[in-house]
């Protein structure tokens, strides 16, 4: 939102609560979130100076976010797998829509630490980990 209130571009509050909204679907939500406040920078002032630095600093941004500092803080914080990730991501995604992409981590999470309770050498466990 401050990269955006800095380049002029209105509507930032509502870029920033479509980002919020959007940056808890790893990896697509991420490309979602960046093509409003560009989409409205442009319908705003055209192709130009601020389009073309609002482009290199949001994908920037996103992906330092993305490719560094999520997978992470995710991988040593939850303890998931980056492939069991982008398959829960698809599998939500088909049984719920945009809310089971938007509640896919938090889910398999869950899972993967109720079956580490149950029996700590589980396999389903282990290859939800990346053990």
């Amino acid at each position: 939102m401050l990269l955006l209130w800095i380049f002029g571009v209105d509507f930032v509050i509502v870029a920033g609560m479509f980002y919020f909204a959007l940056s808890f679907i790893p990896n697509i939500g991420s490309i979602l979130s960046t093509l409003f406040p560009l989409t409205i920078c442009f319908l705003q002032y055209g192709i130009g100076f601020r389009l073309i630095a609002l482009i290199i600093l949001l994908t920037g941004n996103e992906l330092f976010f993305g490719n560094y500092m999520e997978p992470r803080l995710m991988g040593n914080k939850l303890n998931l797998s980056p492939i069991v990730v982008i398959i829960s991501l698809i599998f939500w995604a088909y049984v719920w829509g945009i809310v089971g992409m938007m509640i896919a981590v938090p889910i398999t999470s869950a899972i993967n630490i109720v079956l580490k309770r149950i029996d700590a050498k589980s396999i389903i466990s282990a290859i939800i980990s990346g053990n």
